[in-house]
């Protein structure tokens, strides 16, 4: 009996020993791993460094358009706007030669103005055409400037959209429209 108990103390004491050579093992990779979580969520989210447009044609929405300013964006947040904007020492650069910045979210994959809320009278669904092949297919010729999906988008942030058709092989022509505007026309980027 003696022996079975020295036995199982044994026993005991190997497994706490063991367990805690373990854990004194991993705790640093547990606070590694905390560092690398912090780091990759920042840089998930894009919230992490300082970083700076140059060069751009930036659309502002109270003042004129700048036609080759500087964006400085430090932790995720816009920090300086201008074209006498100095580039912080240490700031990631990324040249906007070319390119124009707005102020507002731009969604790339919809079917807004081409799809109708229905509220009473029947909703419009006008993604797709008869057929497989429609390259001849313009979704700025369906877009509805009214529709009731374009206020509350917008009100959320986002100022453009690429609106595509749907359902076919070759679908048609996507249609890039400012979310400002009351006719085709004026809503065609």
């Amino acid at each position: 009996m003696k022996v079975r108990k020295m036995f199982l103390l044994s026993l005991c004491l190997r497994a706490f020993v063991v367990s805690l050579t373990v854990a004194s093992l991993l705790l640093p990779f547990s606070a590694l791993a905390q560092q690398i979580n912090d780091v990759t969520v920042q840089n998930r989210n894009g919230t992490a460094g300082v970083f700076a447009i140059r060069n751009a044609r930036i659309v502002t929405v109270s003042g004129p358009v700048i036609e080759s300013g500087t964006i400085v964006i430090r932790n995720g947040k816009i920090e300086a706007v201008g074209a006498s904007v100095s580039v912080p020492a240490g700031a990631t650069e990324i040249d906007g030669s070319g390119l124009s910045v707005y102020p507002g979210m731009i969604d790339l994959s919809t079917s807004m103005g081409l799809v109708e809320i229905s509220s009473g009278a029947p909703g419009t669904v006008d993604t797709s055409e008869i057929g497989d092949m429609n390259p001849n297919a313009q979704a700025i010729v369906a877009i509805s400037p009214h529709s009731a999906h374009i206020g509350v988008t917008r009100v959320a942030g986002v100022t453009s959209v690429l609106s595509l058709p749907t359902g076919n092989v070759i679908s048609g022509q996507a249609a890039f429209i400012n979310l400002n505007g009351s006719t085709q026309r004026e809503m065609a980027v």
